[in-house]
């Protein structure tokens, strides 16, 4: 009975951080800043550079959310 409490607690602790990210990763970027920004995504880019790209120009926050 002790290790099925143990296992739960592992697991709310894991979901507790894991939707923390999820949230921090969807939300903006830089609030403050309400300028609109044209991005170009080209025909070959995979999501990989594209969500690269929009990091290295902080308009998202966590690359692997934006997958």
């Amino acid at each position: 009975m002790r290790k099925i409490g143990i296992v739960l607690l592992i697991l709310i602790i894991a979901a507790s951080f894991g939707g923390l990210w999820w949230k921090n990763g969807t939300s903006e970027a830089n609030p403050k800043d309400k300028k609109i920004y044209t991005f170009v995504v080209g025909k070959e880019e995979g999501v990989r550079e594209i969500s690269s790209r929009l990091k290295k120009q902080d308009l998202i926050k966590d690359p692997i959310v934006f997958f």
